[in-house]
């Protein structure tokens, strides 16, 4: 049960990773707009143009925080990549299309049961040996699991 479990966790990677890049998105259009000029923005104090001049500083959190979303991207479609990778193990095709749609694409499991014209326990009984077929390969090849 707990090698299900670490399964599970492994599959909602990319999922996590992608929700960090949108947070890591917003914040980097706030400071863009932070640093647009006075004259634009109405919600903000004048620029100050002298030593205390805080441009320098909103251009290094930029830069920062762009790298970071560089990094996170980098990981997205490295742990994307990895989940495909496990899910082409799963020898049965329905299950993997359930296993797709659920943990790459984030559907809930009302529109997969929909979009595969299936009841929901199937749904669940595809996932469910996807995962433990995903947990056996990766006991039995532990080189493979990088998480």
């Amino acid at each position: 049960m707990d090698e299900v479990m670490s399964v599970k966790d492994f599959l909602y990677t990319p999922r996590r990773i992608y929700s960090q890049i949108v947070v890591q998105r917003e914040k980097i259009n706030a400071l863009r707009l932070g640093m647009l000029p006075s004259a634009i923005r109405y919600d903000k104090d004048p620029v100050q143009t002298s030593p205390t001049d805080p441009m320098p500083e909103y251009v290094a959190k930029l830069d920062e925080a762009e790298r970071e979303l560089s990094s996170l991207m980098e990981r997205y479609h490295r742990a994307i990549g990895e989940v495909c990778e496990m899910i082409c193990h799963v020898p049965d095709r329905r299950a993997q299309i359930v296993l797709v749609k659920r943990y790459l694409s984030g559907k809930s499991w009302s529109l997969i049961e929909d979009e595969c014209q299936t009841s929901r326990r199937t749904v669940f009984r595809q996932n469910r040996m996807g995962v433990r077929l995903i947990a056996d390969f990766l006991v039995k090849n532990k080189s493979h699991f990088c998480h």
